[in-house]
């Protein structure tokens, strides 16, 4: 119903609109250029979070062609602006200053700001212990320059702040006391070595600007797996907030995902393990389409599932797996 909806109105930008959140992870709607009202400038989350694209896209082609180009552009746009919000990042925090600081957030896509954050933080402390200065106090330094940080947020968010500069604030701070746990975690176990597997269990995240594609600059690394971000858009999401535990979880479906294999956390009811798998595939930019599985599941509607998984590269997420019926299980095995 909705793709002969979309497809019969492929030049009407009003009535496709409202299927792009079906589509897209964290895009809902889009902006037109003033001048050529059939070319893209923007996308817009439903939070009103605006991403300028680095190009227009144009709407003459078919519709599954602009759209294919409208993704492309989307994640283009969101590498080049990543490589600017890095570097900005890095004079606004040495010094640190408040009101560059809060003026940067202002700047950038909340997705961005996050990524900027944990890309510094494992720069800073893999310095760190490559110059094996953990001893002489390199990680406190580290540490102390989050609590700082963390300060100066936690002022701010409780004034009165606009809704997606907010956002963006609980967001940081989540993120933020995350790394000042692992930091002290390092501390309190006296890693002094980038080999020391204590730190390489840890998401690390690896920026590259002299890379020529820009898709490939930024590569999360776990334990001995690297892989690349997605640059998936994925709006303002409520993050997660993460224990040893998420921490657990994140290192074992990376290790599946470098094995070419499936992960399957299992446990009581409500305690985070959709919200966990959805929280990786957002830490390394993939859109993740969760399923709810029960017995009118066949093998049918598994397959087509399936098929637009793999054309599409994002993740499916099947919930109560275990309702399936035995065939089923064995089939889709």
């Amino acid at each position: 119903e909705d793709l002969l909806d979309i497809i019969g109105n492929g030049k009407n930008v009003e009535r496709i609109q409202k299927h792009f959140r079906k589509m897209f992870a964290g895009l809902t709607s889009i902006q037109l250029d003033s001048q050529d009202e059939k070319s893209i400038r923007a996308i817009v989350s439903k939070e009103g979070e605006v991403v300028n694209l680095a190009s227009n896209v144009s709407m003459n082609d078919k519709i599954n062609a602009w759209l294919t180009h409208l993704e492309e552009a989307m994640k283009l746009s969101l590498a080049s602006l990543l490589n600017k919000a890095t570097a900005k990042y890095h004079a606004v925090c040495e010094p640190f200053n408040a009101s560059t600081y809060l003026g940067w957030l202002d700047e950038y896509q909340a997705q961005l700001i996050v990524l900027s954050a944990q890309i510094a933080w494992s720069e800073k402390v893999q310095r760190v212990l490559l110059a094996n200065s953990g001893l002489n106090n390199g990680l406190e330094a580290v540490e102390s320059s989050l609590i700082t940080t963390l300060n100066m947020l936690a002022d701010t968010v409780l004034t009165h702040q606009p809704p997606i500069r907010r956002m963006k604030l609980e967001q940081m701070i989540t993120e933020l006391v995350h790394k000042r746990d692992v930091t002290r975690g390092l501390i309190n176990n006296s890693v002094v070595s980038a080999d020391d597997f204590k730190w390489l269990q840890n998401m690390r995240f690896a920026f590259d600007a002299n890379n020529g594609d820009v898709l490939q600059q930024l590569s999360i690394k776990m334990a001995d797996v690297s892989m690349f971000y997605g640059f998936e858009y994925l709006g303002l999401v409520d993050k997660l907030v993460q224990t040893p535990l998420t921490d657990r979880c994140f290192l074992t479906m990376t290790q599946a995902l470098a094995a070419r294999q499936g992960g399957s956390p299992f446990g009581p009811a409500g305690t985070g393990k959709t919200e966990s798998v959805k929280a990786l595939g957002c830490q390394l930019g993939r859109f993740v389409l969760v399923f709810n599985c029960d017995e009118t599941f066949d093998n049918n509607a598994m397959g087509r599932i399936f098929v637009g998984l793999c054309q599409v590269g994002a993740w499916g997420c099947f919930d109560e797996f275990n309702r399936l019926e035995e065939g089923m299980l064995s089939a889709v095995s």
